[in-house]
């Protein structure tokens, strides 16, 4: 994309590394239900008003919702879906080409557009998260991990 579109985004990001960094509380119960209704009401834009509402109940635990954001956020679904990221980000554009052409030379469109688009889907999301796992126990992990270990022998050294 274009650099300055995303200025705004970057710019939220920022301010939310600043507010986390500095252990910055709202005082207001209230405050993550009004964070959550500004974000929609000034962007109407989805992914800013879910991070208003995942920053808010990190910075007002005791704030309406807060719990539920949380227990969500440490459920071990999410939790494995968090470690795996980097690999979903890297393959689910991949993967998902893949699926489209598996489909196409199989003739799955004669199944109709609705059809094709749940088995694109399922074969996506699910190639996407089998992908994404073994690319982090395969390549991800033993390279955290060997980074870790000529770390230390550099700190020795």
């Amino acid at each position: 994309g274009f650099l300055p579109r995303h200025i705004p985004l970057f710019a939220f990001g920022i301010a939310s590394y600043y507010l986390w960094r500095e252990r910055w509380q709202p005082r207001w119960a209230l405050a993550p239900v009004v964070g959550v209704a500004l974000a929609y009401l000034l962007t109407g834009n989805p992914p800013l008003v879910i991070w208003s509402a995942v920053l808010l109940a990190i910075l007002q635990p005791r704030g309406v919702g807060s719990a539920v954001v949380r227990r969500v956020l440490e459920a071990p679904p999410v939790m494995w879906l968090g470690r795996i990221s980097y690999p979903i980000y890297l393959v689910h554009n991949m993967v998902l080409t893949a699926a489209l052409l598996g489909l196409e030379r199989v003739g799955a469109a004669r199944f109709g557009q609705w059809p094709f688009v749940a088995m694109l889907a399922a074969l996506t999301f699910g190639g996407t998260l089998v992908v994404a796992s073994l690319l982090h126990r395969g390549i991800e992990m033993p390279c955290i991990a060997l980074g870790r270990r000529r770390a230390r022998v550099a700190v020795r050294a």
